[in-house]
């Protein structure tokens, strides 16, 4: 596959003079789908231009804005005859290095399909996800929320092995759901704290550890330690369990989304470098009197409570985590 950025620079090189619409080089091509680089002129826009049978237009699928980049689909002007195209056109020069990694991953994507529909299903689950990814800040994930995912991804680990790859990853909740993981029978709530600050853990949300009888909640809390020797980075945590559920990619495709729902995306797992190791994991269930606000004690008129859990305080409602989430995966041996 040609280099998007080389491509770009090639049209930029060559495009005075050129009419009103697309400069194109063509960059890569599976099944009866063609990508292209591309500059829109005027104003010499970086874009992307996937081509396809009209058979295969997205009828759901008209125009999508997002602060970074513009899609359109439609019959363009010079397509031979039963022909359509998506075009993605760059609106924030500072992002074009994600840019790249976009026409890149669509390219791979309909590469490594088995048909044209899957090739086609595909680019707009990627246009999709990279949307959903977008709607978010540019700032990154903080330190907490990198942590947090890492805790995430621990206990995904194991619920994988107990439960199978689809349903836990269906389970997974990510930034759409009160709390972590929605297992068939119950509920689990993910936290991670590190061994030099403290074992105690934050709640964010009262609510998160707000159950009932018929579906009870567990608190699932992971000990981070920092470490440049046994540890590993976001990044290497979400690789090895893309490797996990390498067999099935529809796993993989709904695995990529929930992540893009958070604010991670593979393109920039480079500004994520610290090390963790993953030194132990405990559940517990919250029932009876176990320490928490209780959403019924919060007075009228007050918002954002937040409270802070010691571990040594919650003790006697340890649970089976291996019974329940499953066994250590192989990331916990880091």
């Amino acid at each position: 596959m040609a280099k998007l950025r080389e491509l770009w620079a090639e049209l930029r090189s060559s495009m005075a003079g050129n009419a009103a619409g697309f400069s194109l080089r063509l960059s890569s091509v599976g099944h009866d789908l063609r990508l292209y680089a591309a500059l829109k002129i005027p104003g010499g826009l970086p874009s992307i231009v996937i081509e396809m049978p009209t058979a295969l237009r997205p009828r759901d699928l008209a125009r999508i804005t997002t602060r970074a980049f513009e899609v359109v689909v439609a019959d363009f002007p010079g397509l031979p005859q039963g022909r359509c195209a998506i075009s993605i056109v760059l609106n924030q020069p500072e992002y074009e290095d994600l840019f790249e990694f976009l026409g890149e991953e669509i390219a791979e994507a309909f590469e490594s399909a088995v048909s044209s529909q899957d090739a086609a299903r595909a680019v707009i689950r990627c246009i999709d996800r990279w949307r959903r990814f977008l709607e978010r800040s540019r700032r990154g994930l903080t330190d907490e929320e990198m942590r947090g995912m890492i805790g995430e991804i621990t206990v995904l680990a194991r619920c994988i092995g107990k439960f199978g790859a689809a349903v836990a990853v269906n389970a997974w909740q990510g930034m759409g759901g009160l709390r972590d993981f929605e297992l068939p029978d119950y509920s689990v709530e993910t936290k991670t704290y590190q061994a030099e600050t403290g074992a105690a853990v934050r709640i964010s949300n009262p609510q998160q550890l707000e159950g009932s009888a018929p579906r009870p909640v567990y608190l699932a809390v992971v000990r981070l330690a920092k470490s440049e020797v046994n540890g590993r980075t976001l990044g290497e945590a979400v690789a090895f369990l893309e490797q996990v559920l390498q067999p099935e990619m529809s796993v993989i495709d709904d695995f990529r989304d929930r992540l893009a729902d958070c604010g991670y995306i593979a393109a920039e797992s480079g500004r994520y470098i610290e090390r963790f190791s993953i030194s132990k994991v405990q559940l517990f269930e919250v029932r009876n009197a176990f320490p928490r606000i209780a959403m019924a004690s919060v007075p009228p008129g007050i918002t954002d409570v937040h409270f802070s859990v010691l571990l040594s305080a919650i003790a006697a409602y340890a649970a089976d985590v291996t019974a329940l989430i499953g066994m250590p995966s192989a990331l916990e041996a880091s």
